[in-house]
This record gives C-alpha cells, sequence and structure tokens, in this order.
C-alpha cells in the first residue's frame, strides 16, 4: 500500500473535519486529526478547496462555541484570515 503524501492527507482530512465542525461535533474533530495523521493547527490552516474557509472560520460561521475553544486550545491561530 501506497503511502500519501502529507498534503494528501491533509486535503482529505479538511472535509470532514469541516463537516464535525459545522455540526458541533467537537468529539470527531480529534478522531479525524488522529485518523489523519495531522495536527489541528496544520488542519486549521488548510483552507477547503471549494470555500476557501479554514477549520476555525467554519466553527465561527456556525456558531460553535465549544468547538472555536478546542481549535484554540490546541493552537489554532485566533487571526487566521479567510
Amino acid at each position: 500500500m501506497e503511502r500519501q503524501s502529507s498534503a494528501a492527507v491533509l486535503v482529505n482530512t479538511i472535509a470532514p473535519l469541516h463537516a464535525a465542525l459545522f455540526s458541533g461535533r467537537c468529539g470527531d474533530v480529534d478522531a479525524y486529526l488522529r485518523m489523519g495523521g495531522v495536527s489541528a493547527i496544520d488542519a486549521a490552516k488548510c483552507p477547503d478547496p471549494k470555500s476557501g474557509l479554514c477549520a476555525l472560520h467554519v466553527a465561527a460561521i456556525a456558531n460553535k462555541k465549544e468547538c472555536l475553544r478546542h481549535l484554540l486550545n490546541a493552537g489554532c491561530d485566533a487571526n487566521a484570515r479567510w
């Protein structure tokens, strides 16, 4: 089995991560990050290819305060720009 590049793993993690954030499933966020082998910081910086939104933006737009707190405590940049 060929190993995916870290960029490919990150891109494949973004859609389910953003879906979990939008739905407020903060517990799933950790699972997706562990499954993909990427850090919360890397995932938060990687924008969704369709919307251009980063993880913090998705959680903020969806008004998921617990998920926002979770991402910020994991080291995500509170000043991330869209």
